[in-house]
């Protein structure tokens, strides 16, 4: 029978995370709260000192909801304080820009296409000839041939850190978001001639030899590993760095249903954790042996942690497994899903942002859903002979895994892959024997001529698995695109899920009747945002430092007006998001279409839809404007620095609105500014503001 109560760390964990939602949300509280706290502690403190064992028992309902009480609001302040730029000497507090600032390497260089990342804190800002202490992180880009740097290095930078903008089109990817979540809100691209190495000072010694231990474990691999890619891939899957994958090969892996095999995580872990077992678990047949064989995998496992240079995925799965072995050792009622909550826990009040990591969000869910969900579907058909009856089982835990997960997969790319079942039964396999090779290949690297066989089986290995894996998105329909659910119809969808589970588990119509309520909500709130797709009529002013993106919308259809051809273009981060977003099927209109789009004589373009004039001025003209009399348009576009003055506009035209796009070289942009406010003209610049929408 169900027990609730054996569910403590559950109970708890849910309303820490609760409180660290809300401060999310609501960050302005976090004073008032923190007081709440201290009051609530203190409360239930008394009850503890003052009431005797058997009266305690008539207030333990009371007791329970102030612990809950109690976890909330230590939520709400541990997030809080975690925010580093509520500190008064963060750099996010100070208004002029620093001339001089010093810093320290904090993490290895990450590996990106054509350039090269890494993270520094700022110790010191030279501001208006002083020097003053700072705090905060600093994300540096830079040429990977101009520059390397190695953990601990600390810098004199020329000039001063730029804030991480904000998205400038409807629904693209938050960076800035994505950043701050890692308390980063600062980037600067460097040049060799703005860098002073100072010298190399670890702020962590333990994290220094990690470091140094991970980069020779990279040196194994590159040695005896010759193909590139093959090289890439093993070094992602044994040790989690993967920042040296091609775009494409990602794609294929991620369109598979197989991306994360890509990325130490619990399933590596878990692997690992199977390999020990195969080794050294026959000492749990003897006396004693069953705690010596735990102390023993969790130490190989965070051994293996360090190996990795202790990623956050891999930091995550290690702590979750270890905490599972230990509920396990402890052998207690709803063991595995309290060891689950109390991982989270931990993991939460060392970084409470963690909650918002995509990482954090589907290592938890899976996990639970492999737990939960697989030992029921498993039963439902039997096979007799052996490898049938494995494989059926793995396609269960994926199946399972890819059930709890699919809401936020589609909230966060938007696409299903459709063969994900077929490929992990090749994925899977094919990994544990990356990681057994991987790891033997490490453990005997002195013996060159084994380790050189073992390097060229790994090669063949991963291009099998990388052949099936570009073979398997090359099939018809190998996944489902363009899908879409906004915050509330994913938290609507867990409520409804987590709804029929206690429905379930209790098996209580109650739970029942409330499903059929949330899932009329759902279908309500979804027809009411059909309905709104249906109905919209709307302008949509890209901003790019390149093309005119000019999007028409009509109920479920777009047009984009473009002046490039729609093989150069590349919408997949400005305007494809937006597309999913609206629920429209688009097409591309070049500028000059006739009977649809305009091209005029000269230095301009116009564009009329829906009784809208868009007049672009595109070009610079070498003859000056000058119309027998103005003409009425609704929008003045200003582009490719095709006007240093507006009186070319003012002249010859009357408009609603005036557009200043990025594509104009900053001090021209911000001349047309000036002088449009010196006019009192109405105007719009989509380098400062981003993207505009005009709803018709």
């Amino acid at each position: 029978m169900f027990s609730w109560a054996s569910y403590r760390f559950v109970r708890l964990s849910l309303a820490f995370i609760l409180g660290i939602f809300i401060a999310y949300r609501w960050p302005g509280l976090r004073h008032l709260v923190f007081d709440f706290f201290l009051y609530a502690c203190l409360v239930l403190g008394l009850l503890y000192f003052f009431l005797k064992p058997k009266r305690m028992r008539r207030f333990r309902p009371l007791i329970g909801m102030l612990c809950l009480l109690i976890f909330f609001l230590a939520g709400y302040t541990r997030y809080s304080q975690s925010v580093r730029k509520h500190d008064p000497l963060h750099l996010y507090h100070v208004t002029e820009t620093p001339t001089f600032y010093r810093s320290i390497i904090i993490e290895p260089e990450r590996e990106k296409p054509n350039k090269n990342q890494v993270l520094a804190k700022i110790q010191a800002i030279k501001v208006a000839g002083q020097w003053k202490v700072a705090k905060g992180k600093v994300l540096f880009t830079y040429k990977r041939e101009e520059l390397k740097f190695s953990y601990g290095d600390q810098l004199i930078i020329k000039g001063g850190p730029r804030f991480i903008p904000s998205p400038s089109n409807p629904h693209a990817f938050n960076y800035q978001q994505f950043m701050s979540f890692q308390q980063v809100w600062h980037q600067h691209f460097l040049t060799s001639d703005k860098v002073l190495v100072l010298g190399n000072f670890p702020p962590s010694r333990f994290m220094n030899y990690i470091y140094r231990l991970r980069s020779s474990v990279i040196g194994v691999f590159r040695e005896h590993i010759k193909g590139e890619e093959a090289f890439q891939v093993v070094k992602a899957m044994v040790i989690g760095v993967r920042e040296g994958l091609s775009i494409e090969l990602k794609d294929s892996y991620s369109i598979s249903g197989t991306m994360h095999i890509l990325a130490v995580s619990g399933l590596h872990v878990g692997i690992l954790y199977s390999i020990i077992y195969a080794i050294f678990g026959g000492i749990t047949r003897r006396s004693r042996g069953r705690g010596l064989f735990y102390i023993l995998a969790i130490f190989l496992l965070w051994i293996y942690a360090i190996l990795t240079g202790l990623s956050p995925s891999v930091f995550r799965a290690t702590v979750m497994l270890t905490l599972v072995i230990i509920g396990q050792a402890r052998q207690q009622g709803g063991s595995f899903f309290n060891s689950l909550a109390m991982a989270a826990l931990l993991l939460l009040l060392y970084n409470p942002s963690s909650l918002f990591q995509v990482g954090f969000q589907f290592s938890f869910l899976a996990v639970s859903g492999i737990v939960f969900f697989q030992p029921k579907i498993f039963p439902l058909l039997k096979f007799e002979g052996v490898l049938l009856n494995w494989a059926w089982k793995l396609m269960t835990v994926s199946f399972s895994a890819q059930l709890m997960i699919l809401p936020l997969s589609i909230y966060y790319f938007h696409f299903l892959p459709v063969y994900f079942l077929f490929a992990n039964l090749i994925a899977i396999p094919a990994a544990i024997g990356i990681l057994w090779l991987g790891l033997i290949l490490l453990s005997c690297s002195f013996l060159y001529s084994l380790a050189g066989f073992l390097g060229v089986l790994l090669e063949g290995i991963v291009l099998f698995l990388n052949t099936s894996m570009r073979w398997i998105r090359a099939l018809p329909a190998s996944h489902v695109d363009e899908l879409y659910l906004d915050e509330w119809q994913v938290l609507v969808i867990y409520t409804l899920g987590l709804t029929l589970i206690l429905c379930f588990i209790f098996r209580n119509l109650t739970f029942l009747k409330l499903a059929f309520l949330i899932s009329l909500f759902f279908s309500g709130y979804t027809f009411n945002q059909k309905k709104k797709q249906n109905q919209q009529q709307k302008l949509v002013f890209y901003d790019t430092n390149e093309s005119i993106l000019l999007d028409l919308i009509e109920g479920r259809r777009s047009l984009l007006v473009t002046d490039t051809s729609s093989e150069s273009l590349n919408l997949f981060y400005d305007v494809f998001p937006n597309w999913v977003a609206s629920g429209v099927k688009s097409e591309i209109l070049p500028m000059g279409q006739e009977g649809k789009v305009d091209r005029l004589i000269g230095a301009l373009d116009l564009v009329v839809w829906k009784n809208k004039r868009i007049i672009f001025f595109s070009r610079p003209s070498k003859k000056d404007m000058t119309l027998t009399k103005p003409v009425a348009v609704d929008y003045v576009v200003i582009r490719n620095n095709s006007l240093t003055h507006l009186e070319p506009v003012i002249k010859n035209f009357e408009f609603d609105l005036l557009i200043i796009d990025s594509t104009n070289k900053k001090y021209i942009g911000k001349k047309l500014e000036m002088e449009a406010e010196k006019f009192n003209l109405p105007f719009y610049s989509t380098k400062s503001s981003g993207a505009l929408i005009v709803d018709l």
